[in-house]
């Protein structure tokens, strides 16, 4: 109701996920068919952007896939710029390290391998991975996985029999434990070590919002093995800055991996190419810079004085 109490303030729109039955995470697994039901419920669940897309002036996305999502007249008043990646922080450092509550101390160098999610869960492709990790552990004796993130939901369903997707995969695969990392929910500033850490990176998604911290993985100089999904392939071309797999192609995934622990130099380009991928379209002051001239030309205004701007 933003236009209704400022009729004469130009509104911005945050234009995140518009969802659709057909094209994005819905439907994406092969046992994911949506019925009538399902249909109807996305198509009110979009009610309150449509709403919204009719009385903002501009609107704003992250990136070329979530507009692409959006109707295509509204489309035509969408501005994409990612919220951006502070790329003096998030560096790569050869000297990281990072020590464990049972003592043991990660470093650079390190058979690690890095996944982050908000939580573990199938979005995020958290079965995959921890499946893929399985048949590592088997080939490469000092394979270490972590596993960031929480026990909840976010984004899906539970699994069957409710809990946690953790200890639900867990009690079916025979993994030795020691070899799996689960900190929860960490500081920003651990996540950042282990990307920098990590030999390798996976960051599996469905068709969905394309996650923050596989740009700061990147922008550490972080192997990123990616899914072969529309979000991630707007920001990684397999084999030039990253790596790309299946989806649901686990012994792809687990081969992916090997060949990264295996040979850690043959992709040293790659790491490269990741950080200037995010250098050269994420730069946190150019994001901010886009978004400060967005907001200029809605109100007239040049950058500087849009800058100036007191919003509350």
């Amino acid at each position: 109701f933003v236009k209704d109490v400022l009729p004469r303030v130009p509104a911005l729109g945050y234009c995140e996920f518009f969802y659709r039955s057909e094209g994005a995470d819905v439907g994406f697994a092969p046992d994911d068919r949506p019925d009538s039901e399902t249909r109807k419920r996305l198509r009110l669940r979009n009610i309150a952007q449509l709403l919204s897309l009719e009385a903002m002036d501009g609107g704003i996305s992250p990136t070329n896939w979530q507009k692409s999502l959006y109707p295509a007249d509204a489309r035509q008043r969408i501005a994409v710029c990612h919220e951006g990646v502070d790329t003096r922080r998030f560096r790569p450092d050869p000297a990281a390290s990072l020590k464990l509550p049972d003592g043991r101390v990660l470093k650079a160098g390190d058979p690690v391998v890095t996944f982050a999610a908000r939580d573990l869960e199938p979005y995020r492709g958290f079965p995959q991975a921890l499946e893929a990790a399985a048949k590592v552990v088997r080939r490469h004796p000092d394979a270490l996985f972590v596993f960031v993130g929480g026990d909840g939901v976010s984004y899906g369903a539970p699994p069957p029999g409710g809990g946690s997707w953790k200890d639900h995969l867990l009690a079916s695969l025979d993994v030795p434990r020691e070899r799996l990392i689960f900190p929860g929910v960490v500081p920003h500033s651990v996540l950042r070590q282990l990307f920098q850490i990590s030999a390798a990176h996976l960051y599996l998604t469905y068709p969905f919002v394309l996650s923050w911290s596989v740009l700061e993985a990147m922008a550490c100089g972080a192997l990123v093995i990616g899914s072969d999904t529309a979000p991630v392939q707007e920001v990684i071309r397999s084999g030039r800055n990253g790596l790309l797999v299946p989806f649901f192609d686990t012994d792809a995934l687990a081969e992916t991996i090997v060949g990264a622990l295996n040979r850690p130099d043959n992709f040293r380009e790659l790491r490269g190419a990741a950080r200037r991928t995010v250098e050269q379209r994420f730069r946190l002051d150019d994001c901010l810079a886009r978004q400060l001239t967005l907001i200029g030309n809605l109100t007239g205004r040049n950058a500087a004085q849009a800058k100036e701007t007191q919003f509350v």
